[in-house]
C-alpha cells in the first residue's frame, strides 16, 4: 500500500504544503499510519525521506543530472531523478487570481 497520490483540484493528495489547513505535522502523521499498518500486519517497513528543496535551486535541472551522472550516481536512481524534474510547472493563485504557469528549470517548487 502506498500513501494516495489522486489529486484534488491539480494538488496531489500527497502534497502537504502550500495547502491550507495542512503543514509538516499532518504529512508525518500520514506516513506514521502507513508505517503502523504495515507494522499491525507483522509486514516489514522501510522509509527513505529526501529533502530536494536546496539541492536544485542554483543549478539547472538538467546539468544537475549530468553532474549527478559524472560522479557515478546508478541509472535507476538517475531514471527516477529524471522522471521528478521533468515536466515540471508551477503557478501562483492569490485570492482567486493566478499567474501564468512556466516551466520550472532549477530548484523543485
Amino acid at each position: 500500500m502506498r500513501l494516495s497520490n489522486k489529486k484534488n483540484g491539480g494538488i496531489s493528495t500527497c502534497q502537504f504544503a502550500y495547502q491550507k489547513g495542512l503543514g509538516t505535522c499532518d504529512a508525518l502523521f500520514s506516513i506514521l499510519k502507513v508505517l503502523q499498518m504495515y507494522l499491525d500486519r507483522g509486514w516489514e517497513a522501510s522509509l527513505v525521506a529526501l529533502d530536494f528543496s536546496a539541492a536544485f535551486d542554483r543549478i539547472g535541472h538538467a546539468t544537475s543530472i549530468h553532474m549527478l551522472q559524472a560522479v557515478g550516481v546508478g541509472e535507476r536512481l538517475l531514471l527516477v531523478l529524471r522522471k521528478f524534474l521533468t515536466n515540471r510547472t508551477m503557478k501562483v493563485t492569490v485570492d482567486g487570481l493566478s499567474s501564468d504557469t512556466v516551466d520550472v528549470v532549477s530548484g523543485v517548487s
